[in-house]
């Protein structure tokens, strides 16, 4: 899931097509490609902790 929105919603849908600046004038300029990494910290957080806490969270679930 977090690898499908680093690589459509970020990269595609933000950085490389017109679809929020469509339906939203006021974007435009703003949404671009100087915005595609400014979240790296956020996503690599999500990968070293999430993950192992669902995959915990997970085994947990499975003892009951």
């Amino acid at each position: 899931m977090e690898v499908y929105d680093i690589l459509f919603f970020d990269w595609v849908l933000l950085c490389h097509s017109n679809f929020f600046p469509h339906f939203y004038p006021e974007v435009k300029g703003i949404v671009g490609p100087q915005l595609f990494g400014y979240n790296k910290k956020a996503h690599f957080m999500h990968f070293l902790l999430y993950i192992p806490f669902s995959a915990a969270l997970a085994w947990v679930c499975t003892l009951f």
